[in-house]
C-alpha cells in the first residue's frame, strides 16, 4: 500500500490542518495570515510587483466523510498596469467555499462528465488534511484582475483599431486606414 502524498507539498503558502479529530457536524475555526516571505513567494508565483498581505478567517466543518472549507479573505497586492507598466494597487476581498472528499481521486479524473453550471466538484481529502493556505492562494490568483489598468492610463492610438480611436470620424487619417481599405 502506498501512502498518499500530503496536499500542496512545496506550496508558497502552506497551512495544512489535520482534521481527523472532528466528528460529524463539528467545526474548527482558524485565522490565517501570510508571512512577508510567503507574500514575496506568492508575488513571484503570480507575477506581481508585491503581495502586501493575505489574511483569512477559515471555518472547517465535517459533513460525514467530507470537509467543507469556508473562508473570508482580505488581501492587498500591487499589479502592473498593462498600458503604462506602472504599479496598480489591488485590494481584494472574497469568499471561498470548497468541499474535500476522501473518495475523490487525486488524478483529477471523474467518472461522470462535469457541467460548467454545476458547483465545483470536491477536491481530494488526503490523510484528513486540508491545506487552507494553498486553497486561499489558488483563489487569490483567480481573483486578480487579469488586465490591471491604472486610472487614466491611455493606449497609444497608433495601436488601436480605427473604430476605437477618439479621432475616428474627425477626418484625421489613422495609421491602419489603408489596411482597412485593402480589406474592403
Amino acid at each position: 500500500m502506498t501512502k498518499k502524498k500530503s496536499p500542496a507539498a512545496g506550496s508558497e503558502f502552506s497551512r495544512p490542518i489535520e482534521l481527523s479529530h472532528l466528528d460529524d457536524g463539528e467545526e474548527r475555526i482558524e485565522s490565517v495570515s501570510a508571512t512577508p516571505e510567503e507574500c514575496a513567494a506568492l508575488a513571484s508565483r503570480f507575477n506581481l510587483e508585491a503581495v502586501e498581505r493575505i489574511e483569512a478567517k477559515v471555518r472547517l466543518t465535517r459533513r460525514g466523510t467530507q470537509i467543507l472549507a469556508q473562508a473570508e479573505v482580505v488581501s492587498d497586492a500591487v499589479q502592473t498596469c498593462v498600458v503604462s507598466l506602472e504599479p496598480v494597487p489591488a485590494h481584494l476581498t472574497f469568499s471561498i467555499a470548497q468541499f474535500y472528499d476522501p473518495d475523490v481521486r487525486e488524478s483529477g479524473e471523474f467518472d461522470d462528465l462535469l457541467d460548467v453550471e454545476d458547483d465545483d466538484p470536491p477536491e481530494p481529502l488526503i490523510d484528513d488534511t486540508v491545506d487552507v493556505g494553498e486553497l486561499i492562494a489558488e483563489r487569490f490568483g483567480l481573483e486578480l484582475d487579469p488586465y490591471p489598468r491604472k486610472p487614466g492610463a491611455k493606449v497609444d492610438p497608433r495601436y488601436l483599431a480605427p473604430e476605437e480611436t477618439e479621432d475616428a470620424g474627425e477626418g484625421k487619417p489613422h495609421p491602419f486606414a489603408a489596411l482597412k481599405r485593402l480589406k474592403q
